[in-house]
This record gives C-alpha cells, structure tokens and sequence, in this order.
C-alpha cells in the first residue's frame, strides 16, 4: 500500500486482553471525527456519478436543458447560482413543487431535508449534504434518483453532471498516494470510539503496509463465548494492493457466521501466520481455540504449532472432496464416487473406515493413486470418525 508516514511498527491494543471488552460507548467528540476525505473515501463515489446518469435517463426524455452555472461573490462567499435554464417546457420535465401528495418527503431532521432554493457554498457541500442525507433516510444507489424528483430535475441541486464528475476526480487524485495513511486513521478512530478496539500495523522500509491485524470489542466479546473453534481461510486476495486478506471467523449458538478478527498479509509465510495469531491471542479472552480448520496449506501446518500448541489443526472436508474428481480418473470417480462418499461420512469408527477404504481402493484398483495414498496418511486430520471426538461446532469445511 502507499506511503503514510508512520512508525515502522504501529502497535494499539489493550492491556486487559483476558477480560471480555466492555460495550461500545459514545461517539467521540466532534474534533475526534474523521476528516471528511476519509468518510468521503469510505462513500462509493463512483456508484452514485452511475445513479445520478440513471436519473437522467429516467427522468428527462428529452435531452437535457443547457444549465449555465457561475460563481458570484456575496461577503467573501462563493455561491453557485443558475443563471439560465431553457426547454424547461414540457410536461416531463415539469414538477409542481408545492403539491405534497407528488413529493416523497422521507422522515429526517431539518438540518438533512432538502429545501426549495437551497444553495451551497461548494461542491464539496453539496456531495457530503447528500450523501448524509440519502444515509439518513435509507436511501439505496438505485433510490437516489428520487432526490432529483424532490427538486424537479437534477438540474436544481444546485451543480451540473460535469460538476460531480470533476469533483469525484479531484477527489480520486487527492487521495492517491495517502490510502495508508488513511487506513491507519481509520483504525484509529474507531479505537478512539472504543479502547477495546485493538490493532497492529507493520510496514516495510519503503513505508507500505506488509501485514496487520484489527478486531473490534463485539468480536472479541463473541470469541469469549464462541471461541472454541475458529476457520482461518486465505483464499480472498485484494486485486488493487496485491495482499492477502486473512479473516479468522467462527459460528455462534445459531449456527450464524461471526467475525472474530481480520488481517491483511502480504506474504503467507510461517512468520506472518505466527505474527497473526500472536496477535490474535493476544488480543483475545478465553485461551486458545479446541480447534482450528483450514484448508491443506503446508505452511499454515508448520506455523500452527508454534502459536496454538494446543489447537488441533482440522483439514477442511470440502478442499478435500473437491479435488477427488481433479485427481482420479473420470471413469473412476463416476462410478465409485457415492462409495468413496458412505467411507468418508458413515464409518462409526477408526477400524471401520481403515476397513472400507482398503477395500473400496483395491475394489476400484487406485492402490498406485499417490494422491489418495497421502489423504489416508492424513485421515487423523480430516475423516470424521478420526476427528469427531474434539469438539467442532458441527463445522468441517472452511468454506
């Protein structure tokens, strides 16, 4: 990621990390709130620019009045006034401003309703208006047209389509080469939010982030409870940044998914997987997990038990499973694949299932299969009958 000026190693956390992380207090004062760029950065610029061109071409069926926009000063102020509208004629383009029942007003505060005439003294301002109003309200992408409707046409917001493009740009440009440091203010507001919010970040010497952790006081609080088995799955990688995005998740009594922390790495080496759930254990209450399930990657197998000596390292089913067909012959598989299936889920026992796929394997005539030779080698890791005795939350895939 870009530069951001920071320490070479950024550590935030919590000295009471064995103790259940209190409930998310108040909102910090107004001088502790992120600068606008960064809530306009987390705000899909982009999407809206795509609804305000679908309000168009919904609303105006003929092409769009020429709308003349110039900047006046009144006291020192910058004011974006209409200085001429043409075409305004037509029946489709004419809305009766005044008529309550053609006006979806939503339920928001005054400070948020849109008003007839309002006026901005900048771009920036109309963006963060309507953004924070289409927030309130309820507002989708695909809603946001309606706020066109209110004013009868985009041409009353108060700025041109152009206008939006141009600032979004700006936008775009400003913050290039600053999405690090944005990212670490992020993660410092909302521990400014809650102190129970914990994160580390570590960057190379060129300043670009190479790993980092965060979990926030609802995560950390769900692990207490849910915590005695967790998924760690590394297949999700960021296309713009190259890293690796590294979720540890877990199941609650519903049997719903829950986040217990998240990282991004940039490698996925036995170091970093030590650093993450370093920091991982660090930052939770409850001790180590009973279980952990991944998928057959060879280095998490090797960092495990330098972190979680205890955890049993579980190999998930599906990964497995999926690659019977990639690795027997199709004819094979066709024809012993609802057999392979009963071994695998309805063996009892061990000795039941040693039984059934030494004969199922000469049956099939795969005995010089060097692949499925290396998952009966792993059968302690992955077949439920090996596996059943540790508690698993009924859980034996990461996916």
């Amino acid at each position: 990621m870009s530069e951001y000026g920071m320490p070479h190693t950024q550590r935030s956390g919590l000295a009471e990390s064995q103790q259940p992380p209190p409930e998310p207090h108040q909102t910090p004062p107004e001088s502790q709130q992120a600068p606008q760029y960064l809530i306009d950065l987390m705000a899909p610029l982009v999407a809206k620019i795509a609804a305000i061109e679908e309000l168009v071409a919904n609303h105006i069926t003929q092409p769009p009045p020429v709308v003349e926009t110039a900047i006046s000063q009144e006291n020192g102020t910058a004011k974006f006034q209409k200085d001429k509208m043409d075409n305004l004629g037509t029946e489709a383009n004419e809305v009766n401003l005044d008529d309550d029942d053609l006006i979806y007003t939503p339920q928001v505060s005054d400070e948020l309703r849109p008003k007839k005439g309002q006026e901005f003294d900048t771009i920036d301002d109309v963006v963060t208006f309507y953004n924070a109003y289409a927030k309130v309200a309820g507002f989708s992408h695909q809603q946001f047209n309606l706020l066109g409707v209110q004013f009868g046409g985009i041409e009353n917001i108060g700025c041109t389509q152009r206008d939006l493009y141009n600032h979004a740009r700006d936008i775009r440009a400003d913050l290039k080469g600053h999405d690090g440091e944005m990212f670490y203010e992020y993660l410092k507001l909302e521990q400014g939010k809650n102190p129970s919010f914990t994160f580390q970040i570590e960057a190379d010497e060129e300043q670009k982030i190479t790993r980092c952790f965060w979990s926030d006081a609802r995560s950390r609080r769900a692990y207490k409870f849910f915590g005695d088995v967790v998924i760690f799955d590394t297949t999700y990688n960021t296309n713009r940044y190259g890293l690796i995005f590294a979720p540890i998740i877990g199941v609650n009594n519903h049997g719903q998914t829950i986040v217990f922390a998240c990282g991004f790495l940039n490698h996925e080496s036995v170091d970093d997987f030590v650093w993450l759930f370093n920091q991982f254990m660090e930052s939770m209450p409850g001790g180590a997990p009973k279980m952990i399930i991944t998928d057959q990657d060879p280095t998490m197998t090797k960092a495990f038990p330098l972190v979680l000596p205890n955890t049993f390292h579980r190999y998930c089913s599906w990964h497995i499973l999926m690659k019977f067909s990639e690795k027997i012959d199709a004819v094979k598989y066709s024809i012993y694949k609802s057999e392979f299936s009963a071994c695998i889920w309805k063996s009892e026992t061990p000795e039941e299932f040693d039984l059934q796929w030494e004969s199922l394997i000469k049956k099939s005539g795969l005995e010089g299969n060097k692949w499925l030779q290396d998952q009966y080698e792993l059968r302690s890791r992955w077949i439920p009958t090996y596996v059943n005795h540790i508690f698993s939350a009924d859980m034996s895939s990461s996916q």
